[in-house]
């Protein structure tokens, strides 16, 4: 390894090489750069690692290039020269020679797992089953569990005939006619057109007419729903058969005036009261 430290340029120093020699072969170095910039320049340290393997076993010298570097404090350049590492190279036999009874041994062990080739031994283990006998108590518990559940059994089917019976005796209820169920249905449906006729006021009071017909319309579309009809018209043939021409007539005549006050450009309020009186007085009678 050749290290070089100091201040200075170091990134652009070129470092002393290794000399080539006939006792050893070198290899191109790994140069690591350890260099910071701080307030008086760059300083560190650049580091070549040689890989030399030598070519024979003895004494060998290992020699640098020649370096020279300025220094600053004494403003003047110096020669470093040629600087020479003394090593002393060992042969296989000496490698050999020089090891430690332990590590001979490691390898020769190591050397007869890789090339023997040794039996692999399964044991089994065998063991002696003992005679089985036979468990009274076992049997006792699972004869009572199937009693209990035959029992259990038993319950169900009287419960299940119990009510078969009960369902037997039950009188059954007359449906009626067909206009019987008819009423029944519509009395279940019967709109509460009192709510209407609050709710009615509050708009006229308010003057909120856009509204008011709102909830005219939607209040007629229910009291016909209760009685099965689609239509005004409808509805005006039902009255016919069912409240007389009579109550059909000014319900025709009460939808006309309706008509004419949702569309009408001026609306007066003394209008709006006296259509309020003509719906309820109407609606009241239909939904008796």
């Amino acid at each position: 390894m050749v290290k070089v430290s100091g201040e200075g340029n170091l990134k652009d120093m070129e470092l002393p090489k290794i000399a080539a020699s006939d006792d050893y072969e070198v290899f191109a170095p790994k140069i690591t750069s350890k260099v910071v910039v701080g307030t008086t320049g760059m300083k560190g340290e650049i580091l070549a690692n040689y890989v030399v393997i030598p070519k024979k076993a003895g004494e060998i010298a290992i020699k640098t290039e020649q370096f020279a570097f300025f220094d600053p404090s004494s403003k003047e350049y110096v020669d470093l020269g040629q600087q020479t590492l003394a090593l002393n190279a060992l042969s296989h036999e000496q490698v050999l020679e020089s090891r430690t009874t332990v590590e001979k041994v490691n390898e020769y062990t190591n050397t007869f797992l890789e090339t023997v080739n040794t039996p692999v031994l399964k044991t089994t283990s065998f063991k002696v089953k003992e005679k089985s006998k036979f468990h009274w108590n076992a049997l006792l518990i699972n004869t009572a569990i199937l009693v209990g559940l035959f029992f259990i059994y038993l319950l169900f089917k009287t419960w299940q005939k119990k009510r078969r019976l009960i369902k037997e005796n039950v009188p059954v209820k007359s449906l009626g006619s067909v206009a019987e169920t008819e009423n029944e249905i519509r009395e279940r449906l019967k709109t509460d057109v009192n709510d209407y006729f609050s709710y009615l006021e509050n708009l006229k009071d308010n003057e909120d007419y856009q509204k008011f017909f709102q909830v005219v319309d939607e209040m007629d579309s229910e009291v016909r729903s209760q009685y099965f009809q689609g239509s005004g018209e409808d509805f005006g043939t039902f009255l016919e058969s069912y409240k007389g021409s009579a109550i059909a007539e000014e319900y025709r005549n009460l939808a006309q005036r309706i008509q004419i006050e949702k569309y009408a450009p001026v609306k007066s309020s003394e209008g709006i009261e006296e259509l309020l009186k003509a719906i309820v007085n109407l609606y009241s009678q239909i939904s008796k």
